[in-house]
């Protein structure tokens, strides 16, 4: 479940930021080349709700356990604030598996801002309404091959409920 988040958050950054990249997908045989769309509507009207100026703020602070116990930090990485909608969550399960255009759909209805070096980051001006809250964090692990890249996507969901909210969330 874990990979799927990971491969699917890791399209949509990638979508969402305009960069082009080659990701190596260790079930690309299970890759569909077709484009897929979310069988939900696109609720633009919610989505733009999801941006409207507000004077709320999302805080918290993203990170993730490894196996044996040790805490990696989402430092300096990039932390999607974006509206939670059945489009957005389609669309984070579909790019997982196939391609779609909803990734790009999306885009304008993002806001990113860079945690420092403790994983922490700070949404400021945030209206009212139920938000995904994610980023990739990532480490290596040494093998006999070389490093391999571990670690994935963590996410969480925050919910504002009055415009003067400070919300604080563990992305993990």
């Amino acid at each position: 479940m874990y990979f799927y988040r990971f491969a699917a958050l890791f399209v949509v950054c990638v979508l969402l930021t305009g960069c082009k990249a080659m990701m190596y997908h260790p079930f690309g045989y299970l890759t569909q080349t077709s484009n897929v769309e979310p069988q939900a509507a696109f609720d633009q009207a919610a989505l733009q709700n999801g941006i409207r100026p507000g004077h709320a703020i999302v805080r918290g602070q993203a990170f993730s356990k490894t196996v044996g116990g040790d805490v990696k930090y989402g430092a300096g990485n990039d932390v999607l604030l974006l509206p939670s909608t059945d489009y957005a969550n389609q669309c984070i399960r579909i790019l997982a598996t196939a391609t779609s255009d909803c990734g790009t759909k999306l885009k304008p209805y993002v806001r990113v801002v860079q945690a420092d070096g403790e994983g922490r980051f700070e949404f400021n001006g945030v209206a009212p309404g139920s938000y995904i809250v994610t980023t990739i964090i990532t480490w290596g692990v040494p093998t006999g091959y070389g490093i391999r890249q571990t670690g994935g996507p963590v996410t969480a969901i925050a919910n504002v409920v009055n415009d003067t909210d400070e919300v604080t969330v563990s992305v993990h």
